[in-house]
């Protein structure tokens, strides 16, 4: 039970995360933006099914092949915020 309670903290978190995340997209690309609103919903549906694919060849009878994956899209996407929120160079 503490998986899904894990998964359900998580999961929750993605509504609040994904609307924010696509304003900033539509700000930043207000010329395009039906464009990027696509390019975005693309990558986020494509980069799922690619984890959930490779997530589906593990065979083990456990719940770390999920644990594992979980934690690296996070950590991926906490490295990706703090690459786009640099500073730019002038």
């Amino acid at each position: 039970w503490s998986l899904v309670v894990g998964v359900a903290a998580f999961v929750g978190c993605v509504s609040m995360v994904s609307s924010n995340a696509m304003a900033v997209i539509l700000d930043e690309f207000p010329h395009m933006a039906g464009t990027a609103s696509s390019l975005a919903g693309t990558f986020r549906f494509g980069i799922g099914a690619i984890v959930g694919a490779l997530l589906s060849l593990a065979t083990f009878n456990s719940a770390w092949p999920m644990i594992w994956s979980i934690a690296f899209c996070a950590s991926s996407s906490i490295l990706f915020c703090l690459y786009a929120s640099r500073p730019k160079k002038r």
